[in-house]
């Protein structure tokens, strides 16, 4: 090498320190900005150094150079990323495809890998890089594949050898010498950064202090919004927490603002727990949307087992403004906000835009048209917006349907107590005071004076009468001149109802204060018409549901108890009912009686009510669904040990003016209006149930009446003892009780009680049970079970009776079951000449039999049978119910 090839080589290594130097002097931030609208000509700059440093190239050999001119592309890889670095590098490989010569493939191939893997650095370090010395030791790799590619031509191994020493030690020194230039850029802009940072940065949360907020306000233009913000009640989170929660607090407040915000938007923390926002380029909506958004999420942040809340003063900067100005009117528009409750935003009213109130209620009603529910922002933003359009108004409510009763959702001018009250839609069309038609079509209504406290009692008393809830939390209707209400339908379904008041002498609601109330509520129930559309559509899903569940369980019921066991089933699915009493009607003791419990203990439940007492007989005298919203409060309710709290429904159920029985259902969560509703669409289908169990519970009493005359035949003709026939009937329905058979079994086992002996007509001699099953195929309808009771009961366990010589479980079961019945009254009742035996001798005699006659497993239900031993005649006829029992203690009282 001569020394005018060191002379071009350092001539070319001045050129890229000069690039070097241009490019940090061009810096004006620290961590460097890709975005900055001069990268493009920076770029441009950058790719012009490359293609001049190829002009200080030492040819080593035709068509292979030492020089710099990948130096610009790979610095801008490692300052802004391989995307800028890519285009730096196009214009070098343009020119050296360009020019052509044996050594482009392995120029390409030497540029692709520097960028590759300048690039990985970045991606791993970053800029960091700059400002780290020690890491500089990575910047050999970016070269280490330079001129690999000459090992691609013949000859190959000899070039790398010759080149690639030279090629990688210009590189590598040029690249730390451009770094170190760089390098004092980068601290000197980080001192920079870090001087600025404690002059207008807030240390404890990293926002922009109020130094830098005092000077954007100066330069604060028309249009743009200022927000004011303050945590509610802090010095309390600081109570509970201390300093150091306290200032965790205000962390993540500034974390949750920073979140809430877009990048071109400001956040400021002024002092203390004050916070500011400066929102540019925004219309007023959005401007209040993410105001908004700022405040929901606070809550999220835990202030020491409470959650954080913010209020918030918006406005908007009007030409020509001065800044404090606008300060002055959103610090304002914040104490309102704090005056009215906290945790919520009010809006300037004295901006240019006059209608600022209307903005949010703009905001609310789009995102009540929307496809998800507004929260209790929005709804008092509408309440807020209805109070200062409409002349006159002062204070409000707003109850919104939700569950088909109307939730209080919003209040101004009262108390937040109120919030979260449930009224009857029959309350509070009472409240409403106007005709039905007009209820329906939203017309306006307006109370003044005295009819404000005769309709506020008489829905009072309305909502007693339907939910129990006899300690209503009223407004103060003292205070109240005029009462302004608009109920907000869509297609006659009432979605919300719109109260306004005035609590202050002033003009009366004339026409102008009752057409604006309309429009607003017009408006409203336009944009609700969705919320409506899905509220009606879930309703019917569910009415259908409900339908299609109650339908497949009522298939199978055949009796009145298998009707109540689906109902009960039924209406615990829907409701999510914790307990569920079915009370029946008593015609003779005039009493309601518990016949199905689901939830409760036999020994709480199984209780009876005398007329009049508990909220079953007000819903059956009055044929009404009745609600108790809290049974602790409802003096008409009953309360047993199990009822310690929770809501109460009482669904009666008549059949053509007869009284049938109540449903009474509890659970923790009050039962809604539509929670009625649905009982009251299921009712029907439930009564018919009934209705064609009682029809089939008659024609089966009638047939087992038919069959129980004709085994008492043979008593009249002396081949049976007396009383025998009935004894045997009463003892299978209890043992069917005892062994919980179903219907069907159950009257099998009964008809084949009543006509057990029915051969003995025929053939008196052993062959009678084969006799009297030929004799019983005669008569239409009986069950193959019937039949095989009359033909088995002779069987023994042991395999020695007959007539068949069937052994233990190859005996049917019924037939089992009757063996034991039969039995049991001829040791009760036993031939004359033979002595009575105690009911310890008879239990003892059929133990003995267990294994030999009778069957083990049936001898287990003795106890049951022999507690109440049948008479002359039938206990237990089988018209009864199989899950009827006595009234028990009168005194005892169920849900209800």
């Amino acid at each position: 090498m001569m020394w005018h090839d060191v002379l071009t080589l350092l001539s070319g290594l001045g050129v890229a320190l000069v690039g070097a130097v241009l490019l940090s002097a061009d810096l004006r931030h620290w961590p460097p900005r890709a975005g900055h609208p001069r990268m493009l000509v920076r770029t441009l700059l950058a790719g012009a150094t490359g293609v001049i440093l190829m002009l200080y190239s030492l040819a080593l050999l035709p068509g292979v150079f030492v020089d710099l001119r990948y130096l610009p592309s790979v610095l801008f890889t490692l300052l802004f990323g391989p995307g800028w670095g890519a285009l730096a590098l196009l214009p070098v490989l343009t020119v050296r495809v360009l020019t052509g010569g044996a050594g482009v493939g392995p120029a390409v191939i030497s540029a692709g890998a520097a960028l590759v893997i300048s690039g990985l650095i970045f991606w791993r370090v970053g800029p960091r890089l700059f400002t780290q010395p020690r890491r500089w030791a990575l910047l050999p790799l970016i070269f280490v594949f330079n001129g690999v590619g000459l090992l691609l031509q013949p000859d190959g191994a000899a070039l790398f050898q010759r080149v690639y020493g030279p090629l990688m030690l210009v590189n590598v020194l040029a690249l730390w010498a451009a770094m170190l230039v760089v390098h004092r850029r980068a601290r000197h802009l980080q001192s920079l950064l870090d001087l600025r940072r404690a002059a207008f940065m807030d240390p404890l949360t990293g926002l922009n202090n109020r130094r830098q907020f005092d000077l954007d306000l100066k330069k604060l233009q028309a249009g743009q919004h200022l927000v004011a913000l303050d945590v509610d009640f802090f010095k309390q989170v600081n109570d509970r927490l201390g300093h150091a929660g306290g200032d965790r607090v205000l962390r993540e407040v500034a974390q949750a603002l920073g979140r809430s915000v877009r990048p071109q938007d400001s956040v400021y923390r002024v002092g203390g727990e004050e916070f500011a926002l400066i929102l540019r380029d925004l219309t007023p909506e959005q401007g209040l949307m993410v105001t908004q958004r700022c405040l929901n999420a606070a809550p999220q942040i835990d202030g020491g087992g409470q959650p954080v809340t913010l209020s918030a003063g918006w406005t908007a900067a009007q030409p020509g403004e001065p800044g404090e100005s606008a300060l002055a009117r959103a610090d304002a528009a914040l104490y309102r906000a704090k005056d009215a409750g906290r945790n919520r935003m009010d809006i300037d009213p004295g901006t240019d835009q006059t209608q600022a109130v209307a903005l949010a209620a703009r905001r609310t009603l789009a995102l009540l048209a929307s496809d998800h529910d507004p929260d209790a922002a929005d709804w008092l933003a509408l309440l807020q917006a209805a109070v200062q359009d409409v002349p006159g108004a002062q204070s409000g409510t707003l109850y919104v349907l939700d569950r088909g009763d109307f939730l209080l959702s919003a209040q101004t001018g009262f108390s937040d107590d109120l919030l979260g009250q449930r009224r009857s839609p029959r309350s509070l069309r009472r409240w409403y005071a106007g005709p039905p038609g007009e209820w329906q079509s939203g017309v306006p209504r307006v109370l003044r004076g005295e009819a404000i406290r005769v309709n506020t009692h008489a829905a009072s008393e309305v909502e007693a009468q339907v939910t129990g809830q006899e300690h209503f939390r009223h407004l103060s209707v003292d205070s109240i001149h005029e009462s302004l209400g608009v109920p907000v339908a869509v297609d006659g379904l009432v979605m919300a109802f719109l109260n306004l008041d005035r609590v202050a002498p002033g003009p009366p609601f004339g026409p102008e204060a009752q057409r604006t109330a309309r429009a607003f509520g017009e408006q409203v129930a336009a944009l609700l018409r969705a919320r409506a559309r899905r509220i009606l559509a879930a309703r019917q899903q569910r009415e259908l549901e409900a339908l299609a569940r109650l339908s497949g369980t009522l298939r199978g019921a055949v009796s009145t108890a298998g009707v109540i066991a689906a109902v009960t089933g039924t209406t615990r699915a829907l409701l999510g009912a914790r307990e569920i009493v079915f009370l029946q009607y008593d015609p003779p003791g005039d009493r309601l009686v518990s016949r199905h419990l689901f939830g409760v203990s036999e020994d709480e439940g199984r209780v009876s009510l005398p007329r009049g007492q508990g909220l079953a007989w007000a819903a059956l005298d009055g044929g009404e669904i009745l609600r108790v919203v809290d049974v602790r409060g409802a003096r008409r309710v009953h309360r047993p040990a199990f009822l310690t709290g929770g809501a109460m429904m009482a669904v009666p159920l008549h059949l053509h003016a007869h009284e049938l029985g109540v449903v009474c259902i509890t659970r923790d969560e009050a039962f809604g209006a539509e929670d009625a509703d649905l009982m009251t669409l299921l009712t029907p289908h439930v009564i018919s149930a009934l209705e064609r169990a009682r029809e089939r519970a008659e024609l089966q009493d009638a047939q087992t009446g038919s069959l129980l005359a004709l085994g008492l035949t043979l008593e009249a003709r002396g081949l049976e003892r007396s009383g025998h026939t009935r004894r045997v009937v009463a003892l299978a329905a209890r043992l069917a009780r005892l062994l919980k058979l179903d219907e069907a079994d159950r009257c099998a086992l009964i008809r084949g009680a009543a006509l057990h002996d029915i051969g003995l007509s025929v053939d008196p001699h052993a062959t009678h049970p084969q006799a009297g099953e030929a004799l019983a195929r005669q008569i239409g309808g009986l069950h193959p079970d019937t039949l095989a009771v009359i033909r088995h009961h002779h069987e023994r366990w042991d395999g020695h009776g007959f007539p068949d010589g069937l052994a233990a479980e190859q005996i049917p079961l019924l037939a089992r079951a009757f063996t034991l019945i039969d039995t049991l009254d001829t040791l009760t009742d036993p031939p004359a000449g033979q002595p009575t035996l105690t009911p310890g001798d008879i239990r003892r005699r059929m133990q003995q039999q267990a294994g030999s006659q009778l069957d083990p497993a049936m001898t287990a239900h003795l106890d049951g049978l022999l507690s109440d031993p049948p008479s002359g005649s039938p206990t237990d006829p089988p018209s009864s119910p199989p899950d009827a029992v006595p009234a028990g203690d009168p005194t005892r009282q169920p849900p209800g």
